[in-house]
């Protein structure tokens, strides 16, 4: 038997060992549309049926995971679009630039009208920016580092003069996750407002029974274009096989989250398919750096020692089918700035062993909190991934924690390691990673902030000379090993086949505003 297969049959051996000890399935929500698989053709054709596999937690348009920005991402624009390449391209502003180290001037596209019938113009995007900055905890503010807060100064009607506490070289990219509001918004409490958001996008808020579907309807005066279905219901299905007999039945027209051992059937099924495509983000577990003072994982040989205990590629290829490989660096290769760390090292128990013992480890607790819906398979990983740590020695306490206890104890000191899915790099930059860890963790690398400051702060420098600074920075990263374990993910989004017209952007985005059926 080749030295591939005995790895494989090993890792099969170990997960059916634990599976058979302490498997659970994945069973939080099976929501389903109430009378879809009655729906007549006829009616299909004005209404696109998404199940999603993470519950829409916000439309606030900063956050909540890729399914919560995917539907913000139908009700409202931004001055500036993330294309299919990760490159920004106008949307509610027509042109920009800048002026100097701290003021970039945008002019506004001119027509657009909210919702509610007001007129987007300059008055909006001050009034934007100032919510952003002032009124809520903008969950991003920290991707533009020094820079933060911006300022907004209407010049005219259809021009505003965007500035910054600090140079940043991305602000146009970090404004494509900046939504515009209306300026009539003032008068309302922030829970009233997102109760019921009102943007320029392609899709209106119509209803919204939080956990169970979110109804979108269509906006027949969206200044792009005119979107070719009435109505987009995201239905929240976080158990993969509701979710997928739900989309075979005809019960939903897209699917997220596609177990990847099921893609190949799909796409031998008659009227279906799955869509595949990298996205520039990560599927991982991940240590918590805000941990307790005690906390094994606070040790770097320590961290590196799990490194050792577990099979990356096994996992991959056992779990994913092949359709995710194991990381080569602290961010995806195929976004800006990214550094290639040579990957994880091959399971080695004995190494595993001998870093335990040269940290001293004498059974320490380790807290793995695993919450539901991060990313497809992710319990089937995590307990894989606990079976190996659990073989090398390693004291692992496994608690499923449900999603609304994880809102609260995910910026503790309660847990150790996590499963934690970063569905994209937001500005298509590589630090992006950093700041994720950062933000749920309390990570900080003084050596990493020290080279980012100096990045910003040198506006004149090129595109490539940029890139290579960030890449310094991300070395530094990878050097002090954030990851248990971590994947390049592939989305993997079921749908029926004469849907046509939807754009792909990967964040993990399916966008729909031209999306409707052949024939």
């Amino acid at each position: 038997m080749k030295k591939r297969e005995r790895r494989l049959t090993a890792l099969l051996i170990t997960m059916v060992l634990f599976m058979c000890g302490c498997g659970q399935s994945n069973t939080d929500s099976t929501s389903t549309p109430e009378s879809s698989t009655a729906v007549e053709v006829a009616e299909k054709k004005d209404c696109i049926n998404v199940a999603v596999n993470r519950d829409i937690t916000s439309l606030d348009g900063s956050g909540g995971g890729f399914t919560s920005t995917t539907a913000s991402q139908h009700i409202f624009d931004s001055l500036v679009r993330l294309n299919e390449k990760m490159e920004p391209e106008p949307a509610l502003a027509t042109e920009w630039e800048m002026v100097d180290d701290l003021t970039w001037k945008f002019k506004l596209r001119e027509g657009v009208t909210f919702h509610d019938k007001s007129v987007f113009d300059a008055e909006s995007v001050a009034f934007s920016i100032k919510h952003y900055t002032e009124a809520i905890k903008y969950k991003y503010s920290t991707q533009w580092r020094e820079a933060w807060p911006p300022s907004c100064e209407v010049v005219d009607q259809y021009t505003v003069l965007i500035k910054t506490q600090s140079p940043q070289p991305a602000v146009p990219r970090l404004l494509s996750r900046l939504p515009m509001l209306p300026v009539d918004y003032a008068g309302m409490s922030v829970e009233d407002f997102y109760g019921s958001p009102i943007g320029t996008g392609a899709f209106k808020f119509e209803k919204w029974d939080q956990g169970i579907c979110l109804t979108l309807a269509a906006n027949e005066d969206y200044w792009r274009c005119t979107p070719a279905v009435k109505t987009i219901n995201y239905y929240t299905v976080t158990d993969d096989n509701a979710r997928m007999a739900g989309f075979k039945s005809g019960e939903y027209d897209i699917v997220y989250a596609v177990p990847y051992d099921q893609v190949e059937s799909i796409n031998q099924t008659e009227g279906l398919k799955v869509l595949a495509k990298e996205t520039i983000g990560y599927d991982a577990i991940q240590y918590n750096f805000n941990v307790r003072e005690n906390s094994p994982v606070a040790d770097l040989k320590i961290r590196q020692a799990m490194l050792y205990a577990i099979d990356h590629a096994g996992i991959c290829e056992i779990i994913m089918s092949g359709y995710q490989k194991p990381a080569q660096g602290p961010a995806p290769m195929n976004v800006f700035g990214s550094y290639d760390g040579g990957g994880f090292p091959e399971r080695d128990l004995e190494k595993a062993k001998q870093l335990m013992e040269e940290a001293g480890y004498n059974g320490g607790e380790i807290v793995f909190a695993f919450h539901s819906g991060e990313f497809t398979s992710d319990l089937e990983v995590s307990e894989l991934v606990l079976a190996q740590l659990q073989e090398a020695g390693f004291n692992i306490t496994f608690t499923q924690v449900e999603s609304g206890a994880w809102t609260d104890m995910k910026m503790t000191d309660q847990w150790d390691i996590t499963n934690n899915s970063v569905p994209g790099s937001f500005s298509g930059e590589a630090q992006y990673h950093y700041n994720q860890m950062k933000n749920l963790t309390g990570l900080y690398l003084e050596e990493f902030e020290a080279i980012m400051d100096e990045a910003d702060l040198d506006t004149q420098q090129s595109e490539e000379e940029r890139a290579a600074d960030i890449s310094n920075a991300m070395k530094v990263l990878w050097d002090y090993t954030p990851y248990v374990f971590a994947t390049v993910p592939t989305s993997s989004i079921g749908m029926i086949e004469n849907l046509t017209g939807y754009e792909y952007i990967p964040l993990n985005w399916l966008m729909l505003s031209e999306a409707g059926y052949s024939e």
